[in-house]
């Protein structure tokens, strides 16, 4: 818990001290996925666990985000101690966890820890997560110190660390950690798990096999320097990605930067070298600048995703920003600024202590809204929409046509009739007015003309 307790305390300075240079030159859009249909008198939305579609699902603070090769969400939804998916269209179920029963003196619900069937599996704030390219679904159960395997058919198991905090490397259940947190995993299947509490990066092999590959355990606070492998020190590191050369890059939240990891080979054993990619750890400055390198300025780093030209994108979970990252170094601000909840473009958009988010293969960020206890979905502004088509059906003249918003900012969707040939389309068209669709499903019923005739659909 001492994490979460130092950054309840920074919180506060920060928000008294910070100041902001975001030009919003690229803002992203952002729409509330799932969640935020109860509110206080605020206009806040109200934690709780309730399954459902769009705005009447509840979660309790959120922390972390993956997504499936189908497009799928699962949260970690910590203070219910559960994972939950959403489908594309915002429907939520629990995936695995059975719902705490007993709350503790200040009301919060209380986690367990226990393997087997995922409707029994108990778990205590998980935080991070990844998938495996069969499918199998990585979790750091962070108050549990241990790293969780959920199989496709439903099976939970712990595959690293006791159940106890501490640290020790050595082969699965031998191995002990300190409120794991964000979790990647490479091609060789090599799990890489941000150690938060003892402010290192740890990698487990396939065969079960812990050790540290950059920091140097529990050292208090932590510290900040670069350098290789155990010269290097963290202060409370909290997600990491991998990108397409086998880097890996950690949001270094008390020192308030973006760090680089990069795996130097020789006579055949691998050096990790540590470097700062983007901000620095001048974190008590309380400044937001987007810039190159280090001569930006974050406010206490949290999640991190990554696009397939390995962008970065990473959240800010005390100036509630969506900043991106370029391979070259360039930091800007995407949306958000401004503590609240509003759904929006640039800074129009707001958030509640953001922390976990990731990205699919359209650009589609999914972010974990912990503080306002929602998940929302955003996408480029300025990107044309992508519409997903249904195979058309016709049955006694009538033909039915299916489509689902997938990315892109739609103002109207317009039902056109062409040749089958591909010829100019004809004057016969209906415009439906619409906002914000994304992630939403249509379908028409719509009279056949003729056999060489039939509908498509623009967005606009």
């Amino acid at each position: 818990m001492r994490f979460f307790l130092l950054l309840s305390f920074l919180c506060q300075l920060i928000l008294q001290t910070a100041a902001g240079q975001a030009n919003f030159a690229n803002p992203y859009t952002f729409i509330t996925l799932a969640g935020g249909g109860t509110k206080d008198t605020n206009g806040h939305p109200i934690a709780g666990f309730q399954n459902g579609q769009g705005p009447t699902v509840q979660f309790r603070f959120p922390r972390s985000v993956v997504l499936d090769k189908k497009g799928n969400a699962y949260v970690g939804d910590a203070d219910n101690h559960v994972i939950r998916k959403i489908t594309p269209t915002g429907i939520a179920s629990t995936l695995a966890g059975a719902l705490p029963q007993q709350t503790n003196q200040y009301g919060n619900l209380i986690g367990g820890y226990l393997d087997g069937a995922a409707t029994n599996a108990l778990f205590n704030r998980p935080a991070g997560g990844c998938f495996d390219p069969a499918g199998n679904l990585y979790i750091s159960d962070a108050i549990n110190n241990v790293i969780r395997k959920i199989t496709p058919d439903g099976i939970v198991t712990t595959i690293a660390g006791t159940g106890l905090a501490g640290y020790v490397n050595g082969v699965g259940t031998n191995a002990l950690f300190n409120e794991p947190a964000g979790l990647t995993i490479d091609h060789d299947g090599n799990l890489y798990v941000v150690d938060c509490s003892n402010h290192c990066i740890r990698r487990i092999t396939p065969d079960g096999n812990v050790s540290t590959i950059a920091g140097i355990g529990p050292q208090g606070n932590g510290g900040y320097a670069d350098g290789i492998g155990t010269n290097a020190l963290f202060g409370f590191p909290w997600d990491i990605v991998i990108d397409s050369t086998g880097n890996l890059f950690v949001t270094d939240t008390f020192n308030t930067c973006i760090r680089k990891i990069t795996p130097v080979v020789s006579a055949g054993s691998t050096n990790w070298t540590v470097t700062t990619f983007a901000g620095n750890n001048l974190v008590f400055l309380g400044q937001h600048v987007d810039g190159m390198g280090t001569n930006a300025y974050f406010t206490f780093v949290h999640g991190i995703a990554i696009d397939a030209a390995d962008n970065l994108f990473v959240t800010e979970a005390n100036s509630d920003n969506i900043r991106r990252v370029t391979p070259a170094g360039e930091v800007t601000t995407l949306a958000g600024g401004t503590s609240g909840y509003a759904d929006g473009t640039g800074n129009e958009a707001r958030f509640y202590s953001v922390v976990g988010l990731a990205i699919d293969e359209l650009g589609n960020l999914y972010v974990a809204d912990a503080g306002n206890h929602v998940i929302r979905k955003g996408w480029n502004a300025t990107a044309k929409p992508v519409l997903a088509f249904d195979p058309p059906v016709s049955t006694n003249g009538v033909m039915q046509l299916g489509f689902t918003v997938m990315t892109g900012t739609v103002t109207n969707l317009t039902l056109l009739e062409t040749s089958q040939l591909g010829a100019a389309w004809t004057t016969n068209s209906t415009a439906v007015a619409t906002t914000n669709v994304l992630g939403l499903s249509y379908t028409y019923n719509v009279p056949m003309t003729n056999s060489t005739r039939f509908y498509n659909v623009q967005a606009r």
